[in-house]
């Protein structure tokens, strides 16, 4: 048995639910603030938004809609392409 799949199976699967809502909301709120704080929060908000997006890939994983296994794969796309969208924006205001 992996590691930790025994404390999975202790919690219900709701838990897992709202801890990736609070997650895809807690995203969205910090990308609206970015946006809200102009040309210097612009630079992180392609970064919460694809967070945000990972995070609703998880959560309908555990809705039963996608495989772990792709909503993995969306994870780490959007935070890669997050990533270097966000130092791509810092690169520009030297």
């Amino acid at each position: 048995m992996p590691f930790g799949e025994a404390i999975y199976n202790l919690l219900p699967n709701m838990v897992y639910e709202v801890i990736h809502f609070v997650a895809l909301i807690l995203g969205l709120f910090l990308a609206k603030k970015c946006m809200d704080m102009g040309a210097e929060g612009k630079a992180w908000m392609p970064l919460f938004v694809l967070y945000g997006l990972s995070e609703l890939g998880w959560l309908l994983v555990h809705t039963g809609v996608f495989a772990w296994q792709f909503a993995h794969l969306l994870q780490e796309v959007f935070l890669l392409v997050g990533m270097v969208l966000g130092a791509m924006a810092m690169k520009g205001k030297k």
